[in-house]
Formats: structure tokens, sequence, C-alpha cells
């Protein structure tokens, strides 16, 4: 060995050594330094959070609240206000929700037909046929009413006529074949 190292010239044996020494440092901080600093930033992160969390005082109650409402909010904008009730009396509901929107908005209600009832997927169908008069903006207001109060509906028929020959502002006859959707009875 010792005939090996004098063959090697010294400044070879330093690079070759300083080069092994860098390898070294490169591969303990490369597997075993840089993995911890990555989970220490992480933690730092989620105590940022935490710390900002206790900040602004705000508990998981109230974050669970705020989330509650939202998610109700959510649940009124696509369902409206239908409740969970068999089929012939959800109708029945829909029927008198119509009839309270009509006269809120100044609008008469004419006709209110339950229609084929159907199951499409997952979703159970419930369509109705419904005749309104009134002046335009009213039956503008009652339609607008109507997506507020009972949610996610599709207009499959819409036919929109003046009544008489009034030039000026004539009452309109609404006609439409209404559809709501609700998840299917399991």
């Amino acid at each position: 060995m010792k005939e090996l190292l004098d063959q090697v010239d010294r400044r070879q044996l330093v690079l070759l050594m300083g080069g092994l020494v860098l390898l070294i440092v490169v591969a303990i901080g490369n597997y075993l330094v840089a993995p911890e600093v990555k989970k220490y930033r992480k933690e730092a992160r989620s105590l940022e959070v935490i710390e900002g969390m206790m900040r602004n005082r705000r508990d998981a109650s109230s974050e669970i609240a705020d989330l509650s409402r939202q998610i109700e909010t959510i649940r009124k904008e696509i369902h409206g206000e239908l409740p969970e009730m068999p089929l012939k009396q959800l109708e029945a509901f829909i029927m008198g929700q119509l009839q309270k929107i009509s006269w809120q908005n100044n609008v008469e209600l004419n006709n209110v037909k339950p229609g084929f009832n159907q199951s499409i997927l997952i979703f159970q169908e419930i369509s109705l046929s419904v005749d309104v008069s009134g002046q335009y903006f009213d039956i503008h207001r009652w339609m607008w009413s109507l997506s507020q109060e009972l949610g996610f509906m599709v207009i499959k028929q819409f036919d929109i006529n003046p009544i008489g020959f009034v030039e000026k502002d004539p009452p309109l006859k609404l006609q439409m074949n209404i559809v709501f959707y609700r998840e299917a009875d399991k």
C-alpha cells in the first residue's frame, strides 16, 4: 500500500481526498439533512396556520358553524325550500308555494296540473304544467321568486302571449312546464 501511495503525486492525493470528502458531505446533505429541513419547513408552516387561528381567536366550533351555514346556503340554492316528503305531498307543497308566490307578485295562478313523473338515473323528476297571467314585470318577478323559493328547476316548455288587444302594456298569459329534480328514494 505504501508503494502505491509513493507512486501517487501528493497534489493528486490531496485532490482525491478532497473530492472524497466533498462527495461524502454532499451525500450527507442530500440524504440526511435535506429531508429534515423539508420536514421542519412543513411543520413551521403548520405552526404558522395554528398561530394565525389563535391570533384571530377562532376556535374549531365557530369554524364548523361557519361551514355549516355555507353548506345550508348552497343546499337552499340547489334545492330551494323543498322538504323531504313523499311525492304526492311534495307536489301539493309545490302547488301551495306557487300560489303563495303568485299572491306576493300580483300574478294570477290560473292552473297547475301535475305532469308525468319519471326517474332519470338517480333522480326523480317532478313535472308540473303551470298557467299564470299578469303584467310583464309582475310575471318576471314571479319567475325570479320561483327560483329563489323553490330552488333549481328546469323549464321544459315556455309560451307567453298577450291577453286581448290592448296596445300599451297588455296583460300576459304564461304557460310553461316546469320540472324539479330530487334524489330518488333508495
